[in-house]
């Protein structure tokens, strides 16, 4: 038998990328990577057979591909390497969508919600017998992975931020926003600048291509404004919200601190109760997105809404870490406007006191582009401990924390807003205003979730 040809995946300690050398091994492919740095990622990948090499060495030799995610840059030494060797370098985006379009694939996109309502659908499946494929943003809890290696649906996350969602061609999907959160530096967008229309204009197109790709159903959620405007009434399309006219309706009955349960109605007749493990309004929206698929997918309400009941949530989407000083402290991977205001939304369902935001910007290019947006989303919270930004390698682009600060400060409450810049300001600060019956959370997509975890790990 002749074998398949052998990758070479640069950053493989990735969420997306380890996921994706997995999948790949399954399907019979030599996989091998590169990373920065020794993690237990890529522990987990060197026992299940993939060489994983740091990036100070040379390819190995024998590589048929190198595939890359967004994060590389062709001044990567090791994409420089591989261009002067002549080896096929392709996008993780390509690898990915060929495994995902060779099977029925389910995708959900958008620019929140995208984990919580994929892990969901993979959780549903796999509580209700069918064996799926997943790649998940983030670990299911639960089953501590991101990475489901079954022979039923195939769910992935199609990613707009890039413009990578055209290469998929779903046969079930979602839509559950369409905001102008993208990397304004990849080739998708590289006509826009920093022109927040331009932006905008660019990301409708690519839904509404991704709409016209997608074989059966496509559901979008009514709530979010310019995704209903954008794509409903077209072919396949099918709503979901509050609002009574939509196809799947949720109706809410009860907001516990940690829960929602919602009356759902399928073309205005009611089917049942459905209790969902998360607060916030955002969280019954990906759940009754999840809900749709499933529907569609031929499972009864019944069956899918106690595999909800059970669902237990995705790491560092509003995930307990810790308590001290009587406050409960939640990690929450909100990175963009929309996503910060939607958890400051479920922290307030959540506790009596007051909510304590650590706010860690994330990259210079989304802060310069959407960072006016982040002032009315950080309102949400009644103090503010704002870091530096996480950079994630990249140079300032004209961005100042300073001048943020200035205006965060300028709109909030005396004495609300502080500067914490690193882990040792941020826990001295937490030591000195946290009181009983507060919640804190953080929200970023850097390792502010991880300085929480550690200041509520120790007792004063």
């Amino acid at each position: 038998m002749n074998q398949r040809p052998r990758l070479h995946l640069l950053g493989i300690g990735g969420t997306g990328m380890s996921s994706l050398a997995l999948h790949l091994q399954k399907e019979g492919h030599r996989v091998s990577g590169s990373d920065q740095a020794v993690s237990q990622t890529t522990h987990l990948l060197e026992r299940a057979g993939i060489k994983v090499y740091s990036e100070s060495e040379s390819l190995p030799e024998g590589i048929a591909r190198v595939v890359i995610s967004s994060a590389i840059q062709e001044d990567h030494p090791l994409f420089q390497q591989a261009r002067k060797r002549g080896i096929e370098i392709v996008h993780r985006s390509a690898e990915l969508s060929r495994l995902f379009n060779s099977r029925q694939g389910i995708a959900v996109a958008g620019t929140h919600g995208k984990t919580t309502t994929s892990t969901l659908v993979t959780h549903i499946l796999s509580a209700l017998g069918e064996t799926p494929s997943a790649m998940l943003g983030g670990n299911a809890v639960g089953y501590e992975t991101n990475t489901f290696l079954g022979t039923g649906p195939f769910v992935a996350e199609a990613d707009e931020s890039d413009g990578s969602l055209l290469a998929y061609r779903p046969v079930h999907a979602v839509v559950t926003s369409v905001d102008d959160d993208v990397n304004v530096t990849a080739q998708a967008f590289s006509q826009c600048g920093y022109q927040r229309e331009k932006v905008q204009e660019t990301v409708d197109k690519l839904f509404l291509q991704f709409a016209e790709n997608t074989e059966k159903s496509l559901w979008v959620c009514h709530d979010h404004a310019r995704a209903s405007a954008l794509l409903s009434g077209r072919r396949g399309v099918k709503s979901y919200g509050v609002d009574g006219g939509c196809f799947l309706r949720a109706e809410t009955l009860e907001r516990g601190p940690l829960h929602s349960t919602a009356q759902i109605y399928l073309r205005r007749k009611p089917i049942g109760r459905l209790r969902i493990p998360m607060p916030g309004h955002h969280n019954v929206m990906n759940s009754l997105a999840a809900v749709g698929l499933a529907l569609d997918l031929g499972l009864r309400f019944a069956d899918i809404a106690h595999a909800v009941a059970m669902f237990r949530g995705v790491e560092r989407r509003f995930e307990k870490v810790g308590e001290k000083s009587g406050a409960v402290c939640i990690d929450d991977y909100a990175h963009n406007p929309q996503k910060v205001a939607a958890a400051l939304q479920a922290a307030r369902q959540s506790c009596r006191g007051r909510v304590i935001a650590l706010f860690q910007p994330h990259r210079f290019t989304r802060m310069r582009l959407l960072g006016d947006s982040f002032l009315p989303a950080l309102d949400g919270a009644d103090e503010v401990l704002l870091t530096d930004v996480y950079s994630a390698g990249e140079e300032s682009n004209g961005f100042e924390i300073a001048e943020f600060l200035d205006r965060l400060v300028d709109r909030a409450p005396s004495g609300s807003i502080h500067w914490t810049p690193d882990k040792i300001s941020v826990q001295e600060t937490l030591d000195r205003v946290v009181k009983q019956g507060d919640l804190v959370i953080s929200l970023g997509a850097g390792d502010c979730g991880s300085w929480l975890k550690t200041w509520s790990d120790h007792t004063k």
